[in-house]
């Protein structure tokens, strides 16, 4: 039948990316050094401000501050030129690609034994390219020359069936707290280990799993709020969220897991907790009634501004079908 061939497909697709990822593991795992460079000053100048000669280099401060600004633009064209040639590096082609094929498997509805086949691949990214898929997530240290350059925004799309790391990582999250709230155990277990490895990688990149905060706010909103329908009625995450908040025995993380994950998980029970509440109260036939839920709803997500624009939409759409066209509109104009 279909959800046959569809887990033979998928099956066979990761063992392909597995075999790529044999071929590529060192190049792969490169990319995820971060080795300091050292700095054109210390190779121009030696040290103590002598040349490779010995002599004393000229104080002159016009020399000095000409010599310094040629050495930053050339540092950052280095920079430009080595960032442009890790983007076309095969390593880096392959990794972008995994991520979509990765993505493209999550959105469809799997089978058990292909989320057990996909679950460890999943986690192995998450954990090995922790810091390329945070970066924007992690304060860079001020004025620290190894700083990467800010990645542009919106971010360039990656050659098709790719994904840029960040973008994958958002829409990822949606995935997995999707699967977090499905009927099966077995399913809601695989997505559970997932989204414990994104914390514990969070946790050891970032110093903090609060940086996941915003980010998996929105993807709890995006899972349950498409539609707003039984399982947010039924509470489906909660059992999940209580299980992240508790650490796992023999992990390296155990030691203070709940103090580090805590408020992060219980934001998520918070607003799990308000889209239920809401999901209930939908039914009642007071317009009106459910308008102030949902305005309530947006009001609690405020601190976290995609789970905000989201519940904004949700009840603008609310308030046009119920004809309130200026509510409606306002309600648009405030998500935009």
């Amino acid at each position: 039948n279909t959800g046959h061939v569809n887990t033979a497909v998928t099956l066979a697709v990761l063992a392909l990316l597995q075999g790529g990822q044999a071929h590529l593991g060192w190049r792969l795992a490169a990319m995820g050094e971060g080795g300091k460079r050292r700095s054109t000053l210390s190779v121009v100048g030696g040290r103590n401000g002598r040349d490779e000669t010995g002599i004393q280099r000229r104080r002159s401060s016009s020399f000095w501050t000409t010599s310094r600004a040629t050495i930053v633009k050339e540092e950052a064209a280095a920079r430009a030129a080595a960032a442009a040639a890790a983007a076309v590096s095969p390593a880096r082609v392959f990794l972008e690609g995994s991520m979509g094929v990765l993505l493209a498997a999550m959105r469809r509805r799997q089978s058990v034994t292909a989320w057990r086949a996909l679950s460890p691949l999943l986690r192995r990214l998450l954990w090995d390219h922790r810091a390329s898929l945070l970066a924007p997530l992690i304060a860079q240290k001020a004025g620290s020359k190894d700083a990467p350059e800010p990645e542009p925004f919106p971010p360039t799309p990656a050659a098709p069936p790719g994904e840029k790391p960040y973008p994958f990582l958002e829409k990822a999250s949606t995935c997995l707290l999707r699967v977090a709230a499905s009927p099966l155990p077995e399913l809601r277990a695989e997505a559970v280990t997932c989204l414990r490895a994104l914390l514990e990688s969070a946790l050891n990149a970032a110093g903090a799993v609060t940086v996941l905060r915003p980010m998996l706010t929105y993807a709890l909103c995006a899972a349950l709020y498409a539609p707003l329908g039984a399982a947010a009625r039924r509470g489906a995450l909660a059992a999940e969220l209580s299980a992240l908040r508790r650490p796992v025995r023999g992990s390296s993380v155990s030691d203070g897991w709940e103090s580090a994950a805590g408020a992060t998980v219980q934001a998520l029970e918070s607003a799990s907790a308000r889209l239920r509440e809401l999901a209930y109260f939908q039914a009642n036939p007071d317009v009106e009634a459910v308008v102030e839920m949902e305005c309530a709803v947006a009001a609690a997500l405020s601190w976290a501004p995609a789970a905000h624009c989201k519940a904004l939409r949700s009840l603008s759409k609310r308030l046009e079908d119920g004809q309130h066209w200026v509510e409606a509109a306002e309600a648009a104009a405030t998500a935009a």
